[in-house]
């Protein structure tokens, strides 16, 4: 009731700004944005939407237009026993000399979202119609935005679009060049994350099991030596998983201290990892007789560390307003104002990553068998 006493206050005073107290100013509406919707419009951004959540709270924040992480590429000359005062060889010393990290360039990229208030809607109302409907104005252009950037983060392709931002699809692909590295170069092997495919030049399918998505688990776990943090899936991948798990081991599994299970998005956990269900998350059905694994389909599975890759976004552009407030254009009968997002999705350590490709949710059971995860090796 008092915030909403404010606002109204607020309103007053921007309207005894203008002649006509029935027409809004651009005054009144930059009162309403500064003092009631910045942190709606930030917080209901990532409502509801665990996996933006989850990014949300590991976001890196930066001043410039780009970030540029260290990574090492490669390893150092192997050691060895020696004796005592013996010499070290020129073959060991030559080695301080090579490079063992390069950087990564990630770019960030903008986004926006016009907001339009039509004159004939909020000229010639009472304060109160005002607010309410300068709300549901806002309102709509959160879920908008939502949806966008929910979409985006897992299908967002700078080869196709080069201004916008690279999703997980692309990410998480171990061919695609991530940070201006290219994994498919000598050198640059362990450039990409753990993954599971079709095999015979797939013609077979991988089974949706749950022993292979515990096998992936293990894999990354002894490459990087640490867990995944969350398994990402279709909802009728999550189905078929779900359908394998006993109940008490689940019970189990999900008695441990971790944000999603706190915030009671998951119903499911793999070796302690949870799996979270997601409506942008890629799946189709299996499609036989193909040769490449894109023709060849099926769902999908992604294994993310959030500690090696996260959203970077400027801390002074993003998830705010325009600058320079509400304008009624001259060639515009309304107000108007912009909602940015200046982001970029960037790893550090792709090999602690993983997916997996080409489930078949429709193969028979007693078809199923483990499949092959490839690890990345570094140089």
């Amino acid at each position: 009731m008092l915030t909403f006493i404010v606002l109204l206050a607020l309103v007053a005073v921007a309207l005894a700004a203008v002649s006509d107290r029935l027409i809004p100013s651009a005054s009144t509406f930059n009162a309403l944005t500064e003092d009631y919707t910045h942190g709606f419009l930030t917080d209901n951004l990532w409502l509801d939407t665990p996996l933006l959540q989850a990014f949300k709270k590991r976001m890196k924040w930066i001043e410039g237009r780009s970030e540029q992480p260290l990574i090492r590429y490669k390893k150092p000359a192997t050691g060895g026993w020696y004796g005592r005062g013996e010499v070290v060889p020129d073959s060991v010393l030559q080695q301080l000399s090579d490079d063992i990290a390069t950087r990564c360039k990630y770019e960030l990229k903008r986004w926006r979202i016009p907001i339009v208030l039509d004159a004939w809607d909020t000229d010639a109302q009472g304060s109160r119609a005002i607010i309410k409907l300068f709300n549901e104005y806002v309102t709509s252009g959160v879920e908008t935005a939502r949806e966008d950037f929910a979409y985006d983060l897992f299908n967002g392709d700078p080869d196709t679009d080069p201004d916008m931002i690279t999703g997980l699809n692309i990410s998480l692909d171990d061919t695609e060049t991530i940070g201006n590295l290219d994994p498919t170069e000598s050198g640059f092997e362990f450039w990409r994350p753990h993954y599971m495919e079709g095999t015979s030049t797939f013609a077979a399918p991988v089974a949706p099991s749950l022993e292979n998505h515990r096998l992936m688990i293990r894999k990354i776990k002894n490459t990087v030596r640490r867990k995944p943090q969350v398994i990402v899936v279709a909802e009728d991948l999550w189905d078929v998983l779900a359908a394998q798990v006993d109940v008490n081991d689940n019970a189990v599994s999900r008695r441990k201290t971790d944000d999603l299970f706190d915030w009671g998005f998951i119903d499911l956990s793999i070796s302690g990892v949870p799996v979270l269900e997601d409506l942008n998350m890629l799946g189709e059905a299996w499609v036989p007789g193909q040769n490449t694994r894109a023709a060849a389909k099926g769902y999908q599975s992604f294994f993310i560390n959030f500690d090696e890759m996260y959203l970077s976004a400027n801390q002074k552009r993003s998830f705010k307003w325009d600058p320079a407030g509400w304008r009624r254009p001259t060639n515009m009968d309304g107000q108007l104002n912009y909602f940015y997002i200046w982001a970029q999705m960037v790893q550090k350590n792709r090999r602690a990553q993983g997916r997996i490709w080409n489930q078949d949710l429709d193969l028979d059971y007693d078809s199923w068998k483990s499949g092959t995860v490839t690890r990345p090796e570094a140089a």
